[in-house]
């Protein structure tokens, strides 16, 4: 990642991959040092459509929280817009 004031460099290793309802991996940023993070992606049947629960734990300092659920938030609203066509909400089933 790359922000006007410095290089982030994120790594991590995947520890679940459970196709098509779970993701979870680890994530060590620049940012905060060694401190590892676990992020968990699940994907939950709802109806016809599907609901995204995404769970990031083991903060390493208190701000990060904030920060990241900034990022998060933000990564979230692209994927929303990259799947509305026109202003029309796409709705694939699962």
């Amino acid at each position: 990642m790359t922000t006007p004031d410095a290089q982030i460099v994120n790594t991590g290793e995947y520890r679940v991959l459970d196709r098509p309802a779970k993701l979870q991996f680890t994530w060590t940023s620049s940012r905060w040092g060694p401190q590892e993070t676990l992020v968990t992606v699940e994907l939950h049947r709802r109806q016809s459509y599907c609901e995204l629960v995404l769970t990031h734990e083991r903060f390493p300092l208190e701000s990060s929280a904030g920060q990241l659920n900034k990022g998060w938030t933000e990564i979230m609203e692209k994927l929303e817009a990259s799947l509305d066509s026109g202003g029309n909400r796409r709705r694939t089933p699962i």
